[in-house]
Parts: structure tokens; C-alpha cells; sequence
């Protein structure tokens, strides 16, 4: 998946429970560092929505490992989001 990461990327983030791997292994590959996000911020502890990095980041691209939307996008489109997959439902299936 390192062939997927923007040439100018400054952070990666992983989201809650699955992408968090990831991250840590692209963040392993590129030697970029890597935050974690939740789906909501705890309500102890640090209570906060992301570990490891500030707030306000600017996100412009969401990798994953396999696209599971046949092909619709409309959420992501909607906050100008580029996508990028590694695999996507109909290369696994065929």
C-alpha cells in the first residue's frame, strides 16, 4: 500500500478499530507518523478524538484496503475526498 500514499503527505491516520494496523504498518514502511482516530472521543482518559497528532489536519485522500462501495463514493465526494484502494470488492470476487 506504500504506492498509495500521496507523495505529500505529512501524517497518516488510522481510524478505529481496523485501520489502525494499517497505519502503523505504512507508518513502519514510510518512516511518516502516524495518528489514530476514533468514532468518538472517550469519554475518559485523554478524552480526545485522535492520539498522536493535532487537530485540524487537513485530510485530502482515504486509503483502504479493500473499497466495499461498488463504486459509490457520494460521501466522500461530498467533503472532496479522494479514494484509494488496494483492492476493491469486485477484484476479490472474480
Amino acid at each position: 500500500m506504500v504506492s498509495l500514499v500521496p507523495a505529500d503527505t505529512e501524517v497518516l491516520a488510522g481510524l478505529e478499530l481496523g485501520g489502525v494496523p494499517v497505519a502503523t504498518a505504512l507508518s513502519l514502511a514510510t518512516g511518516l507518523p502516524t495518528a489514530f482516530v476514533r468514532k468518538e472521543a472517550k469519554s475518559y482518559g485523554t478524552a480526545e478524538l485522535a492520539e498522536g497528532a493535532e487537530r485540524g489536519a487537513m485530510v485530502r485522500e482515504v486509503l483502504c484496503v479493500i473499497d466495499r462501495s461498488d463504486g459509490d463514493h457520494s460521501r466522500l465526494d461530498e467533503m472532496s475526498l479522494g479514494l484509494r484502494s488496494l483492492f476493491t470488492l469486485s477484484d476479490l470476487e472474480g
